[in-house]
């Protein structure tokens, strides 16, 4: 006997299972939203979290795939930075970890307070209550004026490594660091750049510079920019740090 209706209550509990659903029955428009948003949502994803997926090499059949096995980046973030107040150093700690080999540094929207001021970068040690890396940094800097002048200079066992000199006050400039093998022990520690910038009323410059860290004991856990002449003017001041994939 077949009945057409089912009265309010006629259906037990688990009385429909798999054998009386059709493969076919439930559809997207059957889905309520809540079956994605009332789950508990999760805020990072461990390698072995899965997605359902629909195999276009199956016939569209459903299967899932863990987060380890999907397509990565090769430039993590690890910190988006802007300083809070002015001064004539600015500091980013912990953002170097043994995590990653190398990593690459902008910076954006710099601006000087003073004219022909220099801009020397040097590594720290010690995490969140970090110190200056110490005096054995080294480097060299060449750049080239639009009007086809060239500028140099070195420095060999100081505190830092110049990264842009002779500056024009309160105008932006930007540009970006590699740093390679920063916590690595037993290897020196390098870094190079290219910034642009305003080097006079009317020249531009562009400026590439090198520096290391003579081979030693020290792990380094962040970097610090120094103004030479006066206070970085920090008001759209940005600093993104990524560190990049191992085997990249």
């Amino acid at each position: 006997m077949s009945k057409t209706t089912i009265p309010t209550g006629g259906i037990t509990a688990d009385a429909v299972n798999a054998t009386l659903v059709t493969d076919d029955a439930i559809s997207d428009e059957h889905l309520d939203v809540t079956s994605v948003t009332g789950q508990t949502a999760i805020t990072s994803l461990a390698d072995t979290d899965k997605f359902l997926v629909s195999d276009a090499s199956d016939s569209g059949n459903l299967k899932y795939v863990e987060k380890q096995y999907l397509p990565s980046g090769i430039f993590n973030l690890i910190t988006s930075f802007s300083p809070s107040s002015e001064g004539s150093n600015i500091t980013v700690d912990n953002c170097f970890t043994s995590t990653y080999d190398k990593y690459f540094i902008t910076l954006e929207q710099l601006r000087n307070g003073t004219d022909e001021a220099r801009v020397d970068m040097y590594l720290r040690v010690g995490g969140g209550s970090g110190s200056d890396a110490g005096g054995n940094h080294g480097g060299a800097y060449l750049g080239y004026r639009h009007d086809g002048q060239y500028m140099s200079g070195s420095t060999v066992n100081s505190l830092q490594g110049t990264i842009v000199g002779n500056i024009q006050n309160d105008t932006f400039y930007h540009g970006c660091v590699w740093v390679f093998y920063p916590t690595t022990t037993g290897v020196n520690t390098t870094f190079q750049g290219q910034m642009t910038f305003r080097e006079g009323s009317t020249s531009y410059a562009g400026f590439t510079n090198f520096g290391y860290i003579d081979l030693g004991t020290q792990a380094h856990t962040g970097f610090a920019i120094q103004n030479s002449s006066g206070n970085f003017n920090t008001t759209a001041t940005r600093f993104n740090v990524y560190g990049i994939t191992n085997g990249a």
